[in-house]
């Protein structure tokens, strides 16, 4: 089994409401454990070491509410972690 470790250290969220942050972060945290865990995740990223910092830009979700940010979000990051995989 393999163990993946992600730390953010800051994450700016414009348009969100302090009462949604609970919602918003929920979503992303459930949405990057699905993409982290997917078959062949802990391998490719074992390939590229440790990013110091990835940076994944504006974020566009083609859900609506809070739900559909935080996966699209938790998508960007994941997509940012290992850039030539199509998540």
């Amino acid at each position: 089994m393999s163990r993946i470790v992600l730390h953010i250290d800051r994450l700016v969220l414009r348009g969100i409401e302090p009462d949604d942050t609970d919602a918003f972060s929920t979503a992303l945290q459930a949405e990057l454990q699905r993409q982290l865990a997917m078959t062949g995740m802990a391998e490719m990223l074992r390939g590229i070491g440790q990013p110091a910092r990835i940076k994944v830009g504006e974020v566009r979700s083609a859900k609506s509410g809070h739900e559909g940010l935080g996966q699209a979000v938790a998508q960007s990051i994941a997509s940012g972690l290992y850039p030539g995989h199509a998540i």
